[in-house]
């Protein structure tokens, strides 16, 4: 069936209607009302609900237009909604204040206020996602080359490997492989490997501390030897040796008891299994791939079962008697509550504290992106070296404040969510401001996997980038988001140098949908 070249961008595919952040206004509206009105429950339910459904809608077509955009940024738009703000709503908040409550300091007030600054931040993300200006970033992304061979991938996937286990061998107390296993079966529960280096809380004083950034380093190594198994090799020897490297540090990362170090290790991992058949289809048939589905559907389910039995188990340890996959539901999902963990800020700003970017006309509307990018760039100096380097206010008071008063640079990390991060410091012009921006970035993900045209190391970056923008639901952080810089530079570097000495041209086995153009 012919294509409506109309429909299609400057690329050749499939372009979203320009309409379709206009269904967004009507949950805006109504949580408006129901904010103006001191709250509503039955009109804040209902315009969760609204939201949810549109986000639902537009998920499911995202994923039915799939074959011809390669609409990355839709997806983590619409299913992030659903997953981190829609499950937390439906669970713990639909029909508060219809009756007696555990929580009166969130008041159906609040419930709507919060919900109104969500939904005018989902409507922004969904604008963001249509700005054009992505080529420059995209670029960026795109910077580091492929190798001329695939030698280089073996000795990439080695190297990385050895810079990532460094720590074990130098900074533990116990042998390698002990301390190794423990950190793989340990979680939370204080089982771990016994380092001779270790963190300052949550501000590093410390050199020691950033031994993580070379287990990072690993991580990253990890990821590409999905790619190599799935994109580069056709060796039976080369592929079980890259998959062996991502299982452990996959392992390693499941025992860390964090479940965004899962995600970041398995995310790019089940989507490239979906690109590799999928891409290869709508190439060469034009048609979806049913296995593409399938065997995706059973990696995203093999992921969720490690990431929920991490949040059922991490702080008794996962070799523990209370560790049993009997007790462990699947589907009642933990660690995504990220519209609740804003809930307090939402209710003490500004009645008790005022927006913390406020002290003078104007402020709020300015400081929002140059404040943000200001952090990210301040972000990888060691505090070691620059020991005054400052610590962002509004994130320590929220500590203290949700800790009630234990903590503030210390202890656990409280998240206060993706709206929250912009509604605190600077109003509802962050909001908007916050939207536009991660939206547009999103867009950039899209845009970078779309131009990747089947090069493993683009598509490596692109999916490393959209997996930190998924993991930014739970608030802006730019610790994911740093070894991917980090080892793009080395790599660029190290590619550049083996690329002048060898000339032969790799391949790739992934298809590039340019049919579509």
């Amino acid at each position: 069936m012919p294509v409506d070249v109309s429909k299609l961008d400057e690329m050749g595919y499939l372009k979203r209607s320009m309409y379709a952040p206009l269904a967004l206004i009507l949950p805006v509206i109504l949580s408006a009302a129901s904010w103006m009105m001191n709250g509503l429950p039955f009109l804040t339910d209902l315009s969760f609900a609204c939201l949810t459904l549109i986000c639902a809608a537009y998920f499911f077509m995202e994923l039915y237009n799939f074959p011809q955009r390669f609409g990355i940024g839709g997806i983590i738009l619409y299913g992030g909604v659903m997953i981190w703000f829609g499950h937390d709503y439906f669970n713990h908040w639909i029909g508060h204040g219809l009756a007696s409550n555990a929580h009166d300091i969130f008041t159906p007030e609040i419930i709507a206020k919060a919900t109104f600054c969500h939904c005018l931040f989902i409507l922004f993300l969904s604008l963001g996602l249509m700005i054009p200006f992505h080529r420059p970033l995209t670029r960026l992304i795109h910077a580091v080359p492929e190798p001329n061979t695939q030698t280089f991938y073996l000795w990439m996937l080695a190297g990385l490997f050895f810079i990532g286990i460094l720590p074990y061998l130098l900074f533990t107390r116990d042998s390698f492989l002990v301390s190794i296993w423990r950190d793989m079966w340990a979680g939370r529960g204080g089982g771990g490997a016994k380092w001779t280096v270790s963190r300052t809380g949550n501000v590093n004083y410390s050199f020691g501390a950033y031994a993580a950034v070379l287990i990072q380093m690993g991580q990253l190594g990890g990821q590409m030897a999905v790619f190599y198994a799935l994109l580069v090799t056709r060796n039976p020897l080369g592929k079980i040796f890259a998959w062996a490297i991502w299982a452990f540090w996959l392992a390693l990362a499941f025992g860390s008891g964090s479940r965004g170090q899962v995600l970041f290790m398995a995310l790019p991992a089940v989507a490239l299994l979906y690109l590799k058949y999928q891409s290869y289809a709508a190439v060469v048939f034009r048609k979806v791939s049913a296995r593409a589905y399938i065997l995706t559907l059973l990696a995203a389910l093999g992921v969720l079962f490690l990431v929920q039995f991490q949040g059922y188990f991490r702080t008794v340890g996962f070799g523990s008697e209370q560790a049993s996959t009997q007790r462990l539901q699947l589907f009642n999902l933990r660690g995504n509550t990220m519209f609740s963990e804003g809930l307090l800020g939402y209710a003490m700003i500004p009645d008790v504290e005022n927006h913390y970017y406020n002290q003078v006309p104007g402020e709020m509307l300015l400081r929002p992106i140059p404040q943000t990018l200001y952090w990210f760039l301040v972000g990888p100096i060691p505090r070691a070296i620059w020991t005054t380097k400052p610590i962002d206010p509004v994130w320590a008071w929220y500590n203290y404040a949700f800790t009630g008063g234990r903590h503030a640079t210390g202890g656990t990390t409280i998240s206060q969510g993706l709206v929250g991060y912009w509604y605190f410091r600077y109003g509802l012009a962050g909001v908007i401001q916050g939207g536009l921006l991660i939206g547009w970035l999103m867009r950039v993900a899209e845009k970078s996997l779309q131009n990747a045209q089947g090069k493993p190391i683009r598509i490596l970056f692109s999916l490393g980038f959209a997996t930190w923008l998924f993991r930014m639901f739970r608030g802006v952080n730019f610790n994911d988001l740093y070894p991917l810089i980090i080892g793009g530079v080395v790599l660029y570097v190290l590619i550049q140098m083996f690329n002048l000495t060898v000339t032969r041209p790799g391949q790739s086995q992934l298809a590039s949908p340019s049919h579509l153009s």
